[in-house]
């Protein structure tokens, strides 16, 4: 379902109801930036020209510290296209999480990265290039659409080049070993494994391997 697909103005000014037709229960999705996931129902979308980012179904979901991922699926309101010559409609940017002195600002590294939109039109997935360094632990990241990514779903669109909603996704990618959160592997960390020991190695064992590669990574 698209709304203002002819990107003159409109606007999303009351409630979408969605009818699961397996249930007959309805949802309703109260505006353009809703938080219901897609799977919720049936996997597809309610989107408002300009598309924007869809929070709630990107993986990892922007804004939330984690550790186990190699590669980030940007979600949108609706379909999508790249209109760039290089392949890449997004840039990427990451920075230290901890620093001192002098502070780095987010550097790009774009030219790490590769993008494809997946089968759907709506998902993008930023991966990293063979012999690069990819996702690292120990980094903010953000990704942003770049003026080649544009909306699609009808001919007034396709013809017109409507760019999506202007976002900015953010992450952090911790260390398997930084169990306090903190940005770094350091002296609270073998103190909570041994409180509450975890798989930091992911051999599926949990023994005192994970324990010293904890001490490992703060030498």
């Amino acid at each position: 379902i698209i709304i203002n697909e002819n990107n003159n103005g409109g606007d999303w000014v009351s409630g979408v109801a969605v009818i699961i037709a397996t249930s007959g229960s309805d949802i309703v999705l109260t505006d353009g930036v809703y938080t219901t996931e897609s799977d919720d129902f049936g996997g597809g979308a309610v989107g408002l020209v300009p598309y924007a980012l869809h929070a709630a179904d990107c993986v990892p979901v922007p804004g939330i510290p984690t550790e186990s991922f190699g590669t980030v699926t940007l979600a949108h309101y609706g379909p999508v296209i790249d209109d760039s010559a290089s392949g890449m409609p997004v840039e990427v940017w990451k920075k230290p999480i901890l620093q001192a002195p002098p502070y780095v600002d987010y550097f790009e590294v774009t030219s790490d990265f590769e993008a494809e939109i997946l089968a759907n039109e709506r998902l993008i997935e930023v991966s990293p290039k063979p012999f690069t360094d990819g996702f690292e632990c120990g980094y903010y990241y953000k990704i942003v659409p770049t003026d080649d990514l544009h909306c699609v779903g009808t001919a007034a669109l396709a013809a017109a080049d409507v760019d999506v909603y202007d976002y900015t996704y953010l992450i952090k990618k911790l260390c398997k070993a930084d169990l306090s959160m903190n940005g770094s592997v350091d002296t609270p960390d073998p103190v909570l494994w041994v409180a509450g020991p975890v798989d930091v190695n992911e051999d599926g064992v949990v023994d005192v391997v994970d324990l010293n590669e904890i001490f490992a990574e703060m030498e």
